[in-house]
């Protein structure tokens, strides 16, 4: 029997971003707020998550997304505001929005999905909403400081990146958290 791969699609973000995501998780920690956060260099703007795919997929799936990244032209993207899944009064997941050239981040992300669906993966049938997360409750979160936190971000300025590329990822569970590693790489289409 063959192993699989655990994979997902994503997006790579910057390290300005990154620093965002550590300053914002810095201060949820300062606060005693009870979130697992997750690794800044682990931060991604997923675009598809496939779960454990055989190892004999991949080339597939490489190949897919090199069709869609062909469409797709070279976004400039930029992190704005916190939210939280599924609401505030029960919050499970802090996220930083995105916002800037997201009608080909929409369109890629439907073209991926299309595609994958030619190889058996189900079709996302939630609306799609992008997003980086920063980290998952380990209790209940305090609504009101939730909210604070949201409020205070929001004066923050935008922090901007470009997205030239989507990336097939392959993640290792481990004790000590995920590791991601890229097993393939698409780059945008300048002409798109």
């Amino acid at each position: 029997m063959t192993q699989g791969i655990r994979a997902f699609v994503a997006i790579q973000v910057s390290d300005p971003v990154r620093e965002t995501v550590r300053s914002i998780q810095a201060r949820c920690r300062d606060q005693g707020m009870a979130l697992r956060p997750v690794p800044p260099r682990s931060v991604h703007l997923t675009l598809k998550f496939l779960g454990d795919i055989p190892a004999a997929t991949v080339a597939s799936v490489a190949d897919i997304l090199s069709r869609c990244a062909a469409r797709t032209p070279p976004m400039a993207l930029a992190c704005r505001g916190l939210g939280v899944f599924p609401g505030i009064k029960r919050a499970r997941v802090l996220w930083l929005g995105l916002t800037g050239t997201t009608g080909p981040l929409l369109a890629l992300h439907r073209h991926i999905n299309q595609g994958l669906a030619e190889l058996g993966h189900p079709v996302d049938t939630r609306p799609f909403r992008p997003h980086l997360t920063l980290g998952r409750a380990k209790g209940r979160l305090d609504p009101v400081q939730v909210a604070e936190l949201i409020k205070d971000t929001a004066a923050r300025p935008d922090v901007p990146f470009s997205a030239d590329s989507v990336i097939l990822w392959q993640s290792r569970l481990t004790p000590s958290g995920a590791i991601h590693t890229p097993l393939a790489e698409a780059f945008f289409n300048p002409d798109a």
